[in-house]
């Protein structure tokens, strides 16, 4: 929440971290907070709210996608990847697996989104950022009020269905 300055609900950025998580992008929760923190950054940037920059991000890196990258101004050259994970990894001249070839296209769009991110000033959140923030919180709450509230409406309900029957 804090990566997004809370202009995304918890539920969507749970789907957004699960997805993430499923498709191999990160393997923290740390690692995916300063990457969607650069998404966030790059998108604003760009004319993208946050949750479709960070989507652009993560569906970018899990399917290796040029043009979802190119959405936040991430170019990645798949070859050029893989000739440098080969060098970091003292690989050789034996081909990548298809595991090698995702993890080496995905540090390479890590590298370009923090090197773009480094360029780019102060974070001062938009008006519509703020207005997203609230529109965040106001979800959060409805979440909340419905979770604490389900197992009194379940008591209301069998009680009903027991009335029913009788």
């Amino acid at each position: 929440r804090d990566a997004v300055d809370g202009t995304i609900n918890d539920v969507d950025l749970m789907t957004m971290a699960n997805n993430a998580l499923t498709l191999g992008v990160a393997d923290s929760t740390d690692k995916l907070a300063e990457m969607f923190d650069g998404a966030q950054r790059l998108g604003k940037v760009l004319g993208l709210d946050t949750k479709n920059a960070v989507n652009s991000l993560v569906t970018g890196m899990g399917r290796q996608s040029r043009l979802m990258l190119d959405n936040l101004g991430i170019i990645v050259d798949a070859e050029v990847a893989y000739r440098n994970f080969k060098k970091e990894m003292d690989i050789g001249t034996r081909a990548l697996t298809e595991q090698e070839k995702k993890a080496a296209f995905n540090n390479e769009t890590i590298k370009q989104l923090t090197a773009s991110v480094k360029t780019l000033g102060k974070e001062e959140l938009t008006m519509a950022e703020k207005i997203a923030q609230a529109n965040s919180s106001w979800d959060n709450f409805l979440t909340e009020v419905g979770q604490n509230f389900e197992p009194f409406m379940a008591t209301v309900m069998s009680g009903v269905e027991g009335l029913k029957e009788a």
